[in-house]
């Protein structure tokens, strides 16, 4: 119904709208336009505007994904994704930092996230936290190392509420192994056990919280450089026999 009504609008057949069945899913903007180029993506027609792309890699298909930000908006995209054939899917985003041990550039294999905001309660009414795929987290971490990529491996804080990081939640979700704090991974995660979709995901460190200071970073150079590694991995892990 979904894909009829896509093409109905667009004048088109509904399997003009299948897409390939790996997909990095990016919040930059900068990253997408980047993977575009590599995969020779097309941009496909949609809802949104020039923010799905599809194209291959060494002969093996690929999907980009430009987007929104927030758990809602995200899972929102990724249900039609994969409604639309998605079926691997490495998020890549910025997050904050929120352990001694991050800092501004660091890359972040995000094998867990704790849910602190609402989207992922309408999948599951119990658990806070949500695990990425082992499947495909082994491949991205396999692909991160044999590409010499240094990167640190942990959980993030899923929040819905930015302006609401308090000292007290900041604490608790650091001492239960938070590494950085985003506002989509809990509910990605949470989307791909429900739709028995694997999702993994990388996270760049782009600003940092301190004990009740904030630090932001997304200017520096080391934070584009480190994007821009993240983004080749996404690619290759999904590539990559």
């Amino acid at each position: 119904m979904y894909h009829s009504y896509l093409a109905s609008r667009h004048n088109e057949t509904a399997d003009r709208f299948i897409i390939p069945p790996r997909l990095v899913a990016t919040f930059s903007k900068e990253a997408f336009d980047s993977i575009r180029r590599r995969i020779s993506g097309h941009y496909l027609r949609w809802y949104y505007e020039r923010r799905l792309a599809a194209g291959a890699l060494n002969g093996v298909p690929l999907a980009a994904l430009y987007v929104f930000v927030g758990s809602p908006a995200a899972t929102m995209m990724l249900e039609e994704m994969i409604a639309s054939g998605a079926r691997s899917v490495v998020e890549l985003g910025y997050c904050g930092g929120v352990s001694p041990s991050v800092q501004a550039g660091d890359i972040i294999l995000a094998k867990e996230a704790f849910a602190d905001e609402g989207t992922s309660s309408h999948y599951f009414e119990g658990p806070k936290r949500f695990r990425a795929s082992t499947e495909l987290t082994e491949r991205v971490e396999e692909t991160l190392m044999r590409e010499g990529v240094h990167y640190k491996a942990g959980g993030i804080w899923t929040t819905d509420a930015p302006y609401r990081e308090t000292k007290s939640k900041l604490l608790h979700f650091r001492d239960r192994g938070a590494l950085g704090v985003n506002m989509e991974s809990s509910a990605l995660f949470a989307l791909g056990e429900y739709r028995r979709v694997k999702v993994a995901s990388l996270q760049v460190v782009s600003d940092h919280l301190g004990d009740g200071d904030w630090s932001p970073s997304w200017h520096l150079p080391e934070v584009t450089t480190s994007l821009s590694k993240a983004a080749k991995v996404a690619v290759d892990a999904l590539t990559t026999s």
